[in-house]
């Protein structure tokens, strides 16, 4: 047939290809036969199609590698071609569907169609075989610990919140799907120390690629039976969900928790859970499970089910190539919503990435849950002038301690004493150049008279030698920011000062398990090294304030630098991954805002929003206001500002 490049023909708008893979083995060139398949749009629970699925990453290193499809040489990336090499079969063809191959990349019409029923692929597909990658030196030995650490650990109990709560062994395997293992020899098991360099295998294995890419949350969700595959070794997926959480009497060692492996790792939790979500939701029996045998905690409450909300939210963490990637690759696992197609959104791929993060905003906030996505949204985080300011834009990527925000965390605010959340919408028509407004019920607070200041404290500060140096910095101008000399030692809700800066300069969120008295300690200590013997070395400060503490506290030198070294880690979170920074308002109430308020800026209380939100009259439009974001204000996060009476809720129009 010569070696002309492999040619698409059309494809009707129900019809897909498959890849009949012809058997080989070893290094010997790959080929394939393309065939059509018709799919049924509305398949039933128990549709079987006759192809495997794959679930791989792409790679970045270009299309260096080929295939021969019906006789003419087609270019692959070397992860799939590695891929296929390892499961093609020695006697015989094997059928499967591979994105990069069964779609015409080229044909942007092609792609969308075919996009939208990606999710009937993968759900109707007999297998779908995930690809990990090929195995490395300690991939095995990752496995192996992974496998016998919640087998170890298990019949202690699951730890679910930060007070130590546990599960029962028998709910927890229940939960996960997972066989509970011979009690005797598990708990026999010697597993090696917490700092064996053999630990590190395990950072190594969730830096896999796949971990990481939000495409291949839907394929793994919606699977009817995933196979993950590392090398040629098929391993438990359940297992591996199992290894990630905490157990009473011990949980992976500390020292795995990396910055560059913690991703994968959190995105394949978020993805197995969902997986088990949807499978426990499928029966009455596995609902009732659900709602009657599962914490009762603000986040188990929203596993029990799949809203697209909370979908976006947790997949930011994911990687996509293309922006507009976080919505069609998550819209077909949410519960709430009929896919990309459903009438409320509409949406299709071509379609701009503004008018996508618009539209689904939109919808969200009208649904249950929406007051979370208007505090986690504002200018601090939009990406494009054209989206409302109070849509979250979920096309911007996030760490994952910028997701785990205090809409994740915990639901411990009722800075409106439980008042509804109810927000009204003004559309526009097509041919309006005003962009979509929302009406809400709010309560002017106080106004910022003070601007932001500027700090050398950064995330790379908490990595590098000069950690102690950027946080004092920081500490010394938060507390110049908020305590003024003339104040009393008692904030005006009669907290002692020090109490209320602690709690303003975090944000109202501990994020360590140490007790609230152990932590105050280490913040003690920066603050004495902020402000004390300026003159002195840092190891000069540190050791007279060590002693300073020893001599008042009691607390050893070794477990104060340890808390010292927790709390710094909390206000980071606060203020680097949070991005909040402290202010005084004008009547002198302590608040952490996005770091980019201004000066004019308005603290506002919205019915049924959580935490109090800072707005910024609109310059554009005369009397209606832009979301800045949410922020903490001492003293107004639990319905205070109500219960003092002198609140007057008005009608506030955002854009």
């Amino acid at each position: 047939m010569g070696d002309h490049s492999y040619r698409y023909e059309a494809l009707s708008s129900r019809e897909i290809r498959v890849l009949r893979l012809l058997p080989g083995h070893g290094e010997m060139p790959l080929e394939a036969e393309v065939e059509t398949r018709t799919l049924h749009l509305n398949p039933g629970e128990d549709a079987v199609a006759d192809f495997d699925a794959l679930s791989y990453v792409w790679g970045t290193g270009g299309k260096s590698s080929s295939i021969r499809v019906n006789g003419a040489p087609l270019a692959i990336t070397d992860s799939l071609s590695s891929f296929l090499h390892r499961i093609r079969p020695a006697t015989e063809s094997r059928v499967l569907w591979a994105d990069a191959i069964c779609i015409n990349q080229d044909d942007i019409e092609e792609k969308s169609l075919q996009i939208r029923l990606m999710a009937i692929i993968y759900r109707t597909a007999r297998r779908v075989l995930v690809d990990l990658g090929e195995e490395s030196e300690d991939s095995s030995l990752a496995v192996d610990l992974l496998d016998r650490v919640w087998k170890k650990h298990i019949w202690s109990g699951l730890v679910y919140d930060m007070h130590g709560n546990v599960l029962s062994p028998e709910i927890v395997a229940i939960y996960l799907g997972v066989n509970l293992p011979d009690r005797a020899e598990a708990l026999a098991d010697e597993l090696p120390p917490d700092d064996s360099p053999q630990w590190i295998s395990t950072v190594n294995f969730f830096r896999r690629a796949w971990f990481t890419r939000i495409w291949v949350v839907q394929e793994f969700v919606l699977a009817r039976q995933p196979i993950l595959m590392c090398g040629k070794t098929e391993i438990e997926w359940q297992s591996l969900l199992a290894s990630c959480f905490s157990y009473r009497s011990g949980e992976l060692p500390t020292g795995t928790v990396r910055v560059d492996s913690i991703q994968g790792r959190l995105a394949f939790i978020f993805m197995a859970a969902v997986r088990q979500i949807r499978h426990h939701s499928a029966t009455e029996e596995g609902r009732r499970f659900l709602a009657e045998e599962l914490p009762s905690g603000h986040l188990w409450e929203k596993f029990q089910t799949c809203r697209l909300i909370d979908m976006l939210h947790y997949f930011s963490i994911s990687d996509a190539t293309v922006a507009k990637d976080r919505y069609y690759a998550i819209v077909n696992i949410a519960s709430d919503v009929d896919g990309a197609g459903d009438e409320r959104l509409n949406l299709n791929y071509e379609m701009p990435l503004h008018e996508v993060i618009s539209r689904v905003g939109r919808l969200l906030v009208q649904n249950k849950y929406g007051e979370e996505m208007l505090a986690r949204a504002g200018l601090w985080q939009r990406t494009d002038p054209r989206i409302p300011s109070w849509v979250q834009d979920f096309g911007r990527p996030q760490s994952p301690l910028e997701m785990m925000d205090r809409t994740v965390l915990f639901q411990g605010d009722e800075v409106t004493g439980g008042l509804r959340f109810h927000a009204g919408l003004v559309l526009p028509d097509e041919s309006s150049r005003f962009a979509p407004f929302l009406m809400v019920q709010g309560a002017l607070l106080d106004v910022v008279d003070n601007g932001p200041f500027q700090s050398h404290f950064s995330s790379e500060s908490l990595v590098s030698a000069d950690i102690l140096r950027d946080a004092c910095d920081y500490l010394s101008k938060a507390f110049k920011a908020l305590f003024h000399r003339e104040d009393n030692i008692r904030y005006f809700n009669g907290d002692h000062v020090l109490d209320a800066i602690y709690d303003t300069i975090l944000s109202g969120i501990q994020v360590t398990m140490k007790p609230r008295e152990g932590l105050m300690k280490g913040f003690l200590f920066a603050a004495w090294l902020a402000f004390e013997r300026k003159g002195a070395t840092w190891d000069a400060r540190k050791e007279w304030v060590c002693a300073e503490m020893e001599r008042r506290y009691g607390t050893g030198r070794e477990e104060l630098v340890e808390l010292l070294i927790e709390f710094i880690s909390s206000m980071g979170y606060a203020y680097c991954f949070q991005y909040k920074q402290p202010v005084r308002t004008r009547r002198g109430y302590y608040t952490t805002l996005p770091s980019c308020f201004q000066v004019g800026d308005q603290v506002w209380i919205v019915k049924g929003c959580q935490p109090p939100l800072l707005l910024r009259k609109s310059k554009q439009y005369p009397g209606c206001h832009e979301l800045v974001g949410s922020c903490y204000v001492h003293g107004f996060m639990k319905g205070e500002a109500l219960k003092s009476g002198g609140l007057r809720f008005e009608q506030v129009s955002l854009h």
